[in-house]
C-alpha cells in the first residue's frame, strides 16, 4: 500500500518534470510519449 502510494508520487513528479523539460525544449512529441508511458505504467498493477 505504502509502496504503491510512493510509486504514484514518484510517477507524478517525474511526469511534471518531464513535461516542464519538454515545454522548455518545445518538443511536444517527447512530452506526449512520456505522458503515454507514465499513464500506461500507472495502470499496471504494482
Amino acid at each position: 500500500m505504502l509502496l504503491s502510494f510512493t510509486a504514484k508520487i514518484y510517477v507524478l513528479v517525474m511526469h511534471l518534470w518531464t513535461r516542464t523539460i519538454s515545454l522548455k525544449r518545445k518538443n511536444r512529441n517527447l512530452c506526449g510519449a512520456y505522458e503515454y508511458m507514465f499513464l500506461f505504467s500507472d495502470r499496471e498493477p504494482p
